[in-house]
C-alpha cells in the first residue's frame, strides 16, 4: 500500500488534475486528508457528519491556531479507489466554516 501526501497533491487544484493524478496509484492507498477551518460548533458538526459519511477515516490530528479561532484537523482514510477520495474531497467543501482543505 502506497501512501497519498498532501506534498503530491499540492497541484491538484480540480477534479479532473486530481483523478488523473490518482489514475497512477495502485489502490488501496492512504490519503491524508487535512481541513481547516473556524473553530465553531457548526465545523465540529459538519466534521462529525464527514466522519459519519466516511466511517473508515480516522482523525489522527487536531490542531488550534495560536488564538484558538481557528483549527486545523488530519484524517488518514484507506481508499480503495479514486472515487472515494473524490467524494470525501467533494463532501468536505460542504461542511460549514470551512477555509481550506490541503
Amino acid at each position: 500500500m502506497t501512501t497519498v501526501t498532501k506534498g503530491q497533491l499540492d497541484r491538484a487544484f480540480n477534479d479532473d488534475t486530481l483523478n488523473l493524478y490518482l489514475s497512477k496509484e495502485s489502490f488501496p492507498v492512504e490519503y491524508l486528508h487535512k481541513v481547516i477551518g473556524k473553530n465553531s460548533f457548526a465545523f465540529q458538526q459538519g466534521l462529525m457528519g464527514l466522519e459519519r459519511k466516511f466511517p473508515s477515516m480516522v482523525r489522527k490530528v487536531e490542531r488550534k491556531s495560536s488564538g484558538a479561532a481557528h483549527v486545523a484537523v488530519t484524517y488518514s482514510l484507506v481508499a480503495g479507489s479514486s472515487t472515494e477520495i473524490l467524494a470525501l474531497r467533494r463532501e468536505t467543501a460542504l461542511v460549514p466554516d470551512l477555509t481550506l482543505i490541503l
